[in-house]
Protein backbone atom coordinates (compact mmCIF):
# COMPACT_ATOMS: atom_id res chain seq x y z
CA UNK A 1 0.00 0.00 0.00
CA UNK A 2 1.56 3.39 -0.85
CA UNK A 3 0.12 6.35 0.33
CA UNK A 4 -0.59 9.32 -2.81
CA UNK A 5 -2.29 12.62 -1.43
CA UNK A 6 -5.24 11.21 0.71
CA UNK A 7 -5.48 8.21 -1.23
CA UNK A 8 -4.32 4.92 -0.69
CA UNK A 9 -3.34 2.73 -3.62
CA UNK A 10 -2.60 -0.81 -3.43
CA UNK A 11 0.53 -1.42 -6.27
CA UNK A 12 1.34 -4.68 -7.54
CA UNK A 13 4.45 -5.18 -8.88
CA UNK A 14 4.89 -8.87 -10.33
CA UNK A 15 2.60 -11.31 -11.78
CA UNK A 16 -0.22 -12.54 -9.84
CA UNK A 17 -0.06 -16.23 -9.67
CA UNK A 18 -3.80 -17.31 -9.69
CA UNK A 19 -5.01 -20.10 -7.37
CA UNK A 20 -3.17 -23.11 -4.58
CA UNK A 21 -0.12 -22.46 -6.49
CA UNK A 22 1.93 -26.01 -5.60
CA UNK A 23 4.82 -25.44 -8.22
CA UNK A 24 6.85 -22.85 -10.25
CA UNK A 25 8.84 -23.94 -13.29
CA UNK A 26 10.86 -22.10 -16.04
CA UNK A 27 12.94 -22.91 -18.81
CA UNK A 28 16.07 -21.37 -18.51
CA UNK A 29 18.73 -20.75 -21.01
CA UNK A 30 21.99 -22.05 -19.30
CA UNK A 31 25.63 -20.71 -20.51
CA UNK A 32 27.68 -22.95 -17.68
CA UNK A 33 27.72 -19.43 -14.95
CA UNK A 34 28.43 -20.87 -11.69
CA UNK A 35 25.37 -19.43 -10.02
CA UNK A 36 21.68 -20.94 -8.47
CA UNK A 37 18.25 -19.62 -9.91
CA UNK A 38 15.72 -18.46 -6.82
CA UNK A 39 11.93 -16.91 -7.57
CA UNK A 40 11.21 -14.48 -5.22
CA UNK A 41 7.28 -14.47 -4.47
CA UNK A 42 5.29 -12.17 -2.00
CA UNK A 43 2.49 -13.99 -0.60
CA UNK A 44 -1.13 -11.97 0.43
CA UNK A 45 0.58 -10.62 3.67
CA UNK A 46 3.30 -8.85 2.10
CA UNK A 47 6.63 -11.21 2.64
CA UNK A 48 8.53 -12.21 -0.10
CA UNK A 49 9.72 -15.31 0.15
CA UNK A 50 13.11 -16.93 -1.43
CA UNK A 51 12.17 -20.17 -3.19
CA UNK A 52 15.28 -21.94 -4.82
CA UNK A 53 15.00 -23.60 -7.85
CA UNK A 54 18.76 -25.04 -8.94
CA UNK A 55 21.56 -24.56 -10.29
CA UNK A 56 21.97 -22.82 -14.18
CA UNK A 57 25.95 -24.31 -14.39
CA UNK A 58 24.93 -26.28 -17.50
CA UNK A 59 24.60 -25.26 -21.53
CA UNK A 60 21.72 -25.38 -23.22
CA UNK A 61 17.72 -25.35 -22.47
CA UNK A 62 16.74 -26.99 -18.95
CA UNK A 63 12.98 -26.55 -17.12
CA UNK A 64 14.27 -25.28 -13.52
CA UNK A 65 11.24 -25.80 -10.65
CA UNK A 66 10.71 -25.42 -7.68
CA UNK A 67 7.31 -26.68 -4.99
CA UNK A 68 5.80 -24.21 -2.94
CA UNK A 69 6.14 -24.81 0.84
CA UNK A 70 3.32 -25.83 3.00
CA UNK A 71 4.22 -22.79 5.02
CA UNK A 72 4.01 -20.11 2.45
CA UNK A 73 0.29 -18.78 2.75
CA UNK A 74 -2.25 -19.00 0.13
CA UNK A 75 -5.43 -18.71 2.11
CA UNK A 76 -7.54 -17.16 4.70
CA UNK A 77 -9.94 -17.57 7.10
CA UNK A 78 -12.23 -14.63 5.67
CA UNK A 79 -13.82 -14.24 2.44
CA UNK A 80 -12.33 -14.82 -0.40
CA UNK A 81 -10.40 -17.91 0.98
CA UNK A 82 -8.04 -18.33 -1.47
CA UNK A 83 -5.38 -15.41 -1.95
CA UNK A 84 -2.90 -14.98 -4.59
CA UNK A 85 0.86 -15.37 -4.38
CA UNK A 86 2.83 -13.02 -6.69
CA UNK A 87 5.64 -13.87 -8.78
CA UNK A 88 8.30 -11.03 -8.25
CA UNK A 89 11.38 -11.76 -9.84
CA UNK A 90 14.25 -14.23 -10.16
CA UNK A 91 17.46 -13.73 -8.56
CA UNK A 92 20.67 -14.89 -9.38
CA UNK A 93 23.24 -15.92 -6.58
CA UNK A 94 26.59 -16.92 -6.91
CA UNK A 95 26.95 -20.57 -5.79
CA UNK A 96 31.15 -19.51 -4.71
CA UNK A 97 32.83 -15.92 -4.35
CA UNK A 98 35.90 -16.05 -7.09
CA UNK A 99 38.77 -14.55 -5.07
CA UNK A 100 42.03 -13.99 -6.98
CA UNK A 101 44.95 -11.57 -5.07
CA UNK A 102 41.69 -10.96 -2.56
CA UNK A 103 40.02 -9.11 -4.31
CA UNK A 104 36.40 -10.22 -5.47
CA UNK A 105 35.43 -10.02 -9.41
CA UNK A 106 32.24 -9.62 -10.46
CA UNK A 107 30.74 -11.67 -13.61
CA UNK A 108 28.97 -10.44 -16.42
CA UNK A 109 25.90 -12.88 -16.88
CA UNK A 110 23.55 -13.38 -19.66
CA UNK A 111 20.67 -15.35 -19.22
CA UNK A 112 17.40 -16.40 -20.68
CA UNK A 113 13.87 -17.53 -19.71
CA UNK A 114 10.54 -18.99 -21.00
CA UNK A 115 7.54 -20.33 -20.68
CA UNK A 116 7.12 -19.47 -16.40
CA UNK A 117 4.39 -22.19 -15.50
CA UNK A 118 2.54 -22.28 -12.44
CA UNK A 119 0.92 -25.76 -11.52
CA UNK A 120 -2.17 -24.98 -9.13
CA UNK A 121 -3.99 -27.92 -7.15
CA UNK A 122 -6.37 -29.73 -9.34
CA UNK A 123 -3.54 -30.24 -11.53
CA UNK A 124 -4.14 -27.21 -14.42
CA UNK A 125 -1.00 -25.11 -15.60
CA UNK A 126 -1.03 -21.31 -15.97
CA UNK A 127 1.41 -19.80 -18.50
CA UNK A 128 2.74 -16.82 -18.60
CA UNK A 129 4.33 -16.51 -21.93
CA UNK A 130 5.16 -12.56 -22.41
CA UNK A 131 1.39 -11.47 -23.82
CA UNK A 132 1.45 -8.38 -22.24
CA UNK A 133 4.57 -7.13 -24.18
CA UNK A 134 4.33 -6.21 -27.82
CA UNK A 135 7.14 -5.77 -29.85
CA UNK A 136 5.76 -3.96 -33.03
CA UNK A 137 2.04 -2.71 -34.31
CA UNK A 138 1.42 -6.38 -35.85
CA UNK A 139 2.48 -8.38 -32.97
CA UNK A 140 0.04 -6.27 -30.62
CA UNK A 141 -2.73 -6.65 -33.31
CA UNK A 142 -2.09 -10.20 -33.42
CA UNK A 143 -2.89 -10.49 -29.78
CA UNK A 144 -5.97 -8.41 -29.97
CA UNK A 145 -7.78 -10.91 -32.50
CA UNK A 146 -6.52 -13.96 -30.09
CA UNK A 147 -8.03 -12.25 -26.79
CA UNK A 148 -11.00 -11.46 -28.81
CA UNK A 149 -12.09 -14.41 -29.98
CA UNK A 150 -10.81 -15.95 -26.02
CA UNK A 151 -13.57 -13.44 -24.94
CA UNK A 152 -15.92 -14.26 -27.33
CA UNK A 153 -15.51 -18.03 -26.62
CA UNK A 154 -15.16 -17.81 -22.96
CA UNK A 155 -18.01 -18.88 -19.59
CA UNK A 156 -15.92 -16.02 -17.96
CA UNK A 157 -14.96 -13.41 -20.63
CA UNK A 158 -13.47 -10.84 -17.73
CA UNK A 159 -10.72 -13.58 -16.88
CA UNK A 160 -8.55 -12.30 -20.29
CA UNK A 161 -7.51 -8.90 -21.12
CA UNK A 162 -9.55 -6.23 -23.17
CA UNK A 163 -8.54 -5.32 -26.36
CA UNK A 164 -5.67 -2.79 -26.19
CA UNK A 165 -4.59 0.27 -28.30
CA UNK A 166 -1.64 -0.49 -30.55
CA UNK A 167 -0.84 2.80 -31.79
Amino acid sequence: MRRVGSLLLECLNGIELPGNVKEISVWVLGRGNDYNLEAMVEDWRGEVHSLKMGSVNFVGWRPLRVKIPRNIPQSADSFPQTRTLIFRKFKLVKSRVSNFDGRRFEDVVYIFFDELRVLVSGLHYFTNEGSGIHFDKVDCERKNRLFKRMRENSRVPDRWPAVQNCQ
